[in-house]
């Protein structure tokens, strides 16, 4: 898969989970380097889990929601680094690795039904 595939996999899972949890989405942009965008309008305001579920779902699109192909060793991207600060809110800092997991793959698991969604907007 090459960068901007990749990413435009990563934006779509933000994109959808946006739609999951009815809030808007007004541009979704993915560059030809690999970066990427995905805006919501700043209202309404949304809650930690809410964010947290955001932060999660572009990893989850970008490896097909198959939460066993993430290698967590090396995954420090800015959304993972972003949901464990998120965590931090309200886990105790030795289970937030696990914690993180958790939250991943339940992500992964809500948005596998809509894998067809997440793949029209790639």
């Amino acid at each position: 898969m090459s960068i901007p595939e990749a990413a435009a996999w990563h934006e779509a899972g933000h994109a959808v989970m946006r739609w999951r949890l009815a809030l808007p989405l007004t541009k979704l942009i993915v560059n030809a380097d690999g970066s990427g965008f995905c805006w919501g309008t700043g209202r309404p305001l949304i809650t930690l889990r809410d964010s947290l579920r955001l932060r999660l779902a572009g990893p989850a699109g970008e490896i097909g929601m198959m939460s066993a192909l993430l290698s967590w060793e090396e995954s420090r991207g800015a959304d993972l680094d972003a949901a464990r600060v998120i965590l931090a809110r309200w886990t105790p800092p030795a289970e937030i690795e696990d914690g993180l997991k958790r939250e991943f793959d339940a992500v992964c698991d809500d948005l596998w039904p809509h894998f067809d969604l997440v793949e029209l907007i790639a």
